[in-house]
């Protein structure tokens, strides 16, 4: 920032991780669900809390995850919904198997978004729905447990190690020679007061 101050984010992160054989129950989504797949794995989006459930405001979001194509390789699966903090809003995942007409290695997920917030200080509600923000992200797992997104951070932090390990060796040397040459001279200080 140009003030010279900085701040920091907040927010939540609901994860699932699967795998493409996992048996989940079948189920029809209630709307037209957003595809997410290997061409477009990221969705940022706003989910309108406009129904009220047992007084919290709710709102849902179904997606269409096609784990095939280029992924065909992977056969588990991460998918992550990332929203600001400054909207208390809970997110839960549930996925389910599509029809036997879909593809076997589409899945579809709902996402259910209730507002956990208290208002302060109390405020008359508008008809207006809650807006809440969020992304959503679908990556295949490396070696069934990596996010794909967390390969480059690992491969900086083996050249910095293998660097490191390089290296490390030759300054300890170094500041060793440093150190001996040290001691000599404080011993002949130390032989000349004598």
């Amino acid at each position: 920032m140009s003030d010279g101050t900085f701040s920091l984010i907040y927010c939540n992160t609901e994860i699932i991780n699967f795998g493409v054989e996992d048996a989940v129950s079948s189920l029809e989504p209630a709307q037209f669900p957003v595809e997410l797949s290997a061409g477009a794995n990221e969705i940022q989006s706003v989910i309108l809390l406009n129904e009220t459930v047992e007084g919290r405001d709710t709102g849902d979001l179904w997606l269409s995850l096609d784990t095939g194509g280029s992924w065909n390789a992977y056969v588990r699966f991460t998918l992550r919904i990332s929203w600001a903090a400054s909207h208390p809003t809970d997110f839960s995942i549930r996925l389910y198997n599509p029809p036997d007409a879909l593809p076997e290695r589409v899945k579809y997920a709902h996402i259910h978004a209730v507002h956990s917030g208290v208002f302060t200080p109390p405020v008359e509600r508008t008809l207006e729905p809650l807006r809440v923000p969020f992304t959503v992200i679908l990556e295949p797992l490396v070696f069934g447990v990596l996010p794909l997104s967390v390969q480059p951070v690992l491969v900086c932090l083996g050249v910095v190690v293998l660097g490191a390990l390089l290296v490390t060796p030759k300054i300890h040397a170094v500041l060793a020679k440093m150190a001996m040459e040290a001691r000599k001279e404080s011993v002949l200080k130390a032989m000349k007061r004598k």
